[in-house]
């Protein structure tokens, strides 16, 4: 009978992580669209690609600026050369803004504040690159710095609405239209995932949707196509992965499928782990996160050359920037979105060449060939061509390298490897796995894991020692061959057995996911309660959770696995102290001292780690934190208890383990 239950255990156990793939599995893809034709944009008016630039769209990308009145006036200082030199270089059509605009942090990480110093600071700076490099269009949106300790949009520490480039627009979702001619016209909708109230620093991470704002996108969607433009480009602060749809409407990967690009900023690069976070959805749309500028430095140069879209993130004070747009990098192929078809049929290589100062050599290299001069054919852009022979590229993946030099002697290289065939890209697997999961969902499973394999468990081995009890039999290790494994399984053995240690922690355990966790001002002169499952407000106002989910998870893994460790071991001790008569005469003071560095490194941890909600929501988030502050008191209770455990309370122990 027993055998029976250990299979239907496991059977439950490869159930749960059959769940888990599968999960994983649809987040890492979407739904393909059947309908491609009502995917394509228009593809009228399309010219060869030749030597001519009539039909040629330049635009600048640029996230994450963190403009601080307080700290790193290098950067403030290097977006005011970004302007009057790169722009005024590349010369856009437009440039996206796509949030953080403002650090809106304190020196010290004290105070998380709105400050109107930075806002005009971020407002002077569009206005001398719409001024000095003639800019005419600078599209921008708030990201979660520029929402932090916001009571709503129409909230008076709310700046956005009186220093932002795009302020006339309440919703913060936006469309505009660029004609590049008299044929050719592009969308860019901006997509504002911001929360409705946000809080100061800690939970405010993940963006939100819902029904009211995605019927708002799918409007303007719908507008689009009404206008007949050849292309639509999204934008926003979050990844598609990093935003929480909640309602009925579907979520923004569906509204958006018509794009050929999401643009984005908000992971910076998770400090430089990810450099390229680029990959692509079912429905054919590139969604690509861009680096910051904070710490690195970087923009985005794109070009959209007639019907084909291109780019490529450049560092600042890098030059000259190369953007190829024939043939296509492989990685931003889209043949249900584009006019891909082109390339094969394709007289000249074309490279887009922008820097400062007059480009005096230009060169290209197919595979292994020679090195073969292009010259400068744009009359409006700096457009570069060679004359080539695609259909001799026509089968596989090859590789074109292109080698310009500026009159300064500054020289770059740029490497693109492509095909004119069905060949599918390989986007990075971390760069994919970042983009496509839903980070709220993968949190969920992370939390629910976790609280599992903290209760579970001892709940079994509960069990287990009942049965013994009841058939009047000892629990047997002898087949558990590694020592270590057959310690560890009667430390927590040991620890299970024993009532004033189990249920206190088991209850703890259960009580992260249906209490409340704290309670705080997350917004200034707002209270709020939160719980995992999200944070309800004075008013009434509820939150769905995001951020709490991983966050609880963390304190989970760190605090209740580390802390059920400690006590089993304790627990343990004290089994071998009183029962098996173990260690009593070696028990010195030094030994004494020794024994206690565990608990207390594990209580020094998690003290310092509460200050966190202090510094991030005040003294309120302390004194009323049953689930961090509070739990520090109940862990060293039950470690004090464990400490003194005597023979009585090991009874149960005794009578189940051999």
């Amino acid at each position: 009978m027993s055998i029976v239950r250990s299979v239907c255990f496991l059977a439950l156990g490869v159930l749960a992580i059959s769940s888990m793939c599968i999960m994983i599995q649809n987040h890492l893809t979407v739904e393909s669209v059947n309908d491609q034709e009502n995917l394509q944009p228009s593809r009228h008016h399309v010219l060869s690609l030749g030597q001519e630039d009539d039909d040629v769209l330049v635009f600048v990308h640029i996230s994450d600026l963190h403009i601080s009145a307080f700290t790193a006036k290098d950067r403030y200082e290097q977006l005011n050369e970004f302007c009057n030199i790169n722009l005024k270089a590349i010369n856009p059509g437009l440039v996206i803004a796509s949030g953080d605009l403002t650090d809106s942090v304190t020196p010290d990480n004290l105070v998380v504040d709105q400050f109107i110093e930075e806002w005009a600071m971020y407002k002077a700076l569009y206005t001398i690159c719409q001024n000095v490099s003639s800019v005419p269009h600078w599209l921008d949106l708030r990201g979660n710095h520029d929402n932090f300790n916001i009571n709503g949009y129409n909230s008076p520490n709310n700046y956005y609405p009186k220093f932002g480039s795009q302020r006339l627009h309440p919703s913060g979702s936006y469309m505009t239209t660029i004609e590049t001619n008299n044929k050719t016209k592009y969308a860019f909708i901006a997509v504002d995932a911001t929360l409705d109230i946000g809080s100061k620093r800690l939970l405010n991470f993940v963006g939100q949707l819902d029904d009211t704002r995605l019927l708002k996108l799918q409007e303007l969607d719908q507008a689009a196509s009404k206008l007949n433009v050849n292309a639509t480009i999204w934008f926003g602060h979050y990844p598609s992965s990093i935003i929480l749809t909640y309602g009925i409407l579907p979520g923004l990967r569906h509204v958006a499928a018509k794009g050929i690009a999401y643009l984005c900023g908000h992971l910076h690069t998770f400090s430089g782990l990810i450099p390229h976070m680029y990959s692509n959805h079912h429905s054919g749309m590139l969604e690509l996160e861009l680096a910051d500028w904070k710490h690195n430095r970087m923009y985005r140069v794109a070009v959209i050359d007639q019907g084909l879209f291109s780019f490529a993130d450049i560092q600042h004070k890098t030059w000259p920037v190369i953007v190829v747009t024939n043939p296509k990098p492989l990685l931003t192929v889209q043949p249900s979105k584009e006019p891909v078809e082109l390339m094969a049929t394709s007289t000249h290589i074309r490279i887009f060449i922008f820097s400062p100062l007059p480009i005096n050599s230009c060169e290209v290299k197919l595979d292994e060939g020679s090195w073969q001069p292009c010259k400068r054919s744009g009359q409006k852009h700096p457009l570069y061509t060679a004359p080539w022979q695609p259909e001799l590229y026509s089968k596989g993946l090859h590789v074109l390298q292109v080698r310009a030099r500026d009159s300064s002697g500054s020289e770059m290289l740029s490497k693109i490897e492509f095909a004119l065939d069905d060949t599918k890209p390989r986007f990075p697997l971390s760069a994919r796995i970042t983009l496509m999961l839903d980070f709220t969902a993968m949190s969920k499973v992370l939390f629910a894991v976790s609280i599992i394999l903290c209760t579970l468990p001892f709940c079994i081995i509960r069990r287990l020692q009942l049965r013994i009890i009841r058939k009047k039999r000892k629990m047997t290790v002898l087949r558990i061959r590694t020592s270590c494994i057959r310690l560890w399984v009667r430390k927590f053995w040991v620890f299970a057995s024993i009532n004033r240690l189990l249920f206190p922690f088991l209850a703890y355990t259960v009580y992260l996911t249906f209490g409340p966790w704290f309670i705080a001002h997350f917004v200034e002169d707002r209270v709020g309660v939160l719980f995992v499952w999200g944070t309800l407000f004075d008013d009434g106002l509820y939150l769905p959770g995001t951020t709490t989910y991983f966050y609880c998870a963390i304190h989970v893994i760190f605090f209740n696995m580390l802390l059920v460790i400690i006590l089993a071991h304790t627990a343990d001790v004290r089994y071998q102290e009183k029962i098996l008569k173990k260690g009593t005469d070696s028990r010195t003071m030094c030994r004494k001292i020794t024994s206690c560095f565990p608990i207390s490194i594990f209580l020094i941890f998690h003290g310092i780690t509460c200050l966190i909600f202090w510094q991030s929501y005040g003294y309120l988030s302390m004194l009323v934190n049953p689930a961090r502050s509070w739990s520090l008191i109940l862990a060293f209770y039950l470690w004090l208890t464990a400490k003194r455990l005597d023979t009585p309370q090991l009874t149960l122990a005794v009578k189940t383990w051999n």
